[in-house]
């Protein structure tokens, strides 16, 4: 295919790179450009990008004038072009976080190909049978009840991160990158019985009845996060300076997380003595730091 010479910055981040890779080319990968580029870009006909974001991002940082790009005339399907990107990072070293990502991603696609193909009545192509998640799975490098597992270790990460709990995801996504049977157990396990308090006095009813305020408010900041972060991907989204967007925006998670009641104090009852600050409830932290003996009292 012609090799043409174009603008970097008249190419479009796919958002699903973003998502599943969250590709940023670090500096020995931008050093590595400053010679030029080798292995051309590719992309569609509308100039998004299927393979090559790092090295438009460096060509970008670097001020070059041009990259080489080879254009795709036949990717025009949206579902076409989002499987032509997954494929196009088939080689690459990935944690098991992305290979997860991208199964989850192509078993989508197989599913609305399915339905497709149902509402007009086509067959499916010809050597194209099987189930879809054993296919995703396998282009994904993954067998599929590893892939299964993985796959509902990212529905708690990615609703930890909603939450604004940066700390459980990350903690999660650690574990997940080391071993998926231990992170799938971890987020399948049973929570512990929580020993029976002494229940909530009526005067502080209306405060831990705005606990679930607490928890939406958090959760709008973690959705917020990730729509800057899907903005950055837009026309002029590449001036958004999204480590200091998230130092932000954890800060204010943080804030709301420690502000919310956590229990009725275990000395006073919640009648309020100096221990709680007369609140008659503390929060986590200052129930972290009482005696093992007096919780849950």
């Amino acid at each position: 295919m012609e090799i043409t010479q174009v603008d970097p910055q008249s190419l479009k981040n796919h958002p699903a790179n973003i998502e599943i890779y969250g590709d940023v080319a670090d500096d020995d990968f931008v050093e590595s450009c400053r010679g030029g580029i080798l292995e051309p870009v590719l992309a569609t006909e509308d100039n998004v990008i299927v393979s090559g974001h790092r090295r438009v991002q460096s060509c970008r940082i670097l001020n070059h004038k041009t990259i080489p790009v080879i254009f795709r005339p036949d990717l025009k399907d949206p579902l076409d072009i989002e499987e032509a990107l997954l494929l196009s990072n088939k080689q690459r070293e990935k944690t098991n976080e992305q290979k997860a990502r991208e199964y989850r991603r192509l078993l989508d696609i197989e599913k609305q190909r399915a339905t497709i193909r149902q509402k007009s009545g086509t067959p499916a192509p010809q050597g194209d049978k099987g189930r879809a998640d054993e296919k995703a799975a396998s282009s994904a490098g993954m067998n599929v009840k590893t892939a299964r597992k993985a796959s509902k270790v990212l529905d708690v990460i990615d609703a930890a991160e909603a939450s604004g709990d940066d700390d459980k995801a990350d903690k999660l996504k650690d574990t997940l990158n080391n071993n998926v049977a231990k992170a799938h157990r971890d987020v399948t396990k049973k929570p512990a019985t929580k020993p029976e308090g002494v229940g909530i006095p009526s005067v502080l009813e209306p405060t831990f009845d705005s606990l679930p305020v607490f928890q939406s408010v958090i959760t709008t900041v973690g959705n917020l996060k990730k729509s800057v972060a899907n903005l950055s991907d837009c026309e002029g989204g590449e001036r958004i300076h999204l480590p200091e967007v998230d130092i932000y925006l954890n800060d204010v998670a943080e804030h709301l997380k420690a502000a919310r009641p956590h229990t009725v104090c275990p000395y006073c009852g919640g009648s309020g003595c100096a221990e709680c600050d007369e609140l008659g409830w503390v929060h986590r932290d200052r129930y972290d730091g009482f005696p093992k003996d007096i919780k849950g009292v």
